[in-house]
């Protein structure tokens, strides 16, 4: 009884200001859900290319080498889909996913920006086919990428289905 017909207005108004401002943010929050999964097939799909790419290399050894320009080029895309994950949320929203408990979604693709570029580095070194030292030390750094990768696609579906109050 003690509130004005004024005041039960701005409380409503302010209720459907906020109520309006959550909504929109999980709309923006799935659709970058889907873009991550999107950017995650892609990057996935790359990186098992070289991934038997190398394994082919460790295999025939220097009966069919590998050529450095295929790798570089390889790395170099998957590096970009890496940091394109890492550059699509503005800092609220970056905030929002930690908040949410889930960071990985941010993390991951700056590790994987990081042990890309190691790798790039060890291949850097030299030129013409891809010596089996170096094919098998590109190996070991590929298995650090490719779990990345393994835990990045899970972690955003358990991000998105937060998002979406499957929890509910």
């Amino acid at each position: 009884q003690g509130f004005t017909l004024r005041k039960k207005f701005q409380i409503g108004l302010t209720l459907v200001v906020v109520v309006s401002a959550m909504v929109l943010l999980g709309v923006r929050l799935l659709s970058k859900a889907a873009l991550f999964h999107y950017l995650e097939r892609e990057h996935v799909a790359l990186v098992l290319k070289l991934s038997q790419d190398l394994d082919h290399a460790a295999l025939v050894g220097e009966t069919n080498p590998l050529s450095r320009e295929d790798v570089r080029s390889r790395l170099a895309t998957a590096q970009d889909l890496a940091r394109r994950a890492d550059h699509e949320l503005f800092l609220p929203e970056q905030w929002a996913f930690r908040l949410l408990g889930f960071g990985g979604v941010l993390d991951l693709p700056r590790k994987d920006v990081i042990d890309l570029e190691r790798m790039r580095e060890t291949l850097a070194q030299g030129s013409g086919a891809v010596p089996p030292a170096v094919v098998a030390a590109l190996q070991k750094d590929m298995a650090a990428v490719l779990d990345n990768s393994n835990r990045f696609g899970p972690l955003v579906a358990e991000a998105a289905d937060f998002v979406r109050c499957r929890w509910w």
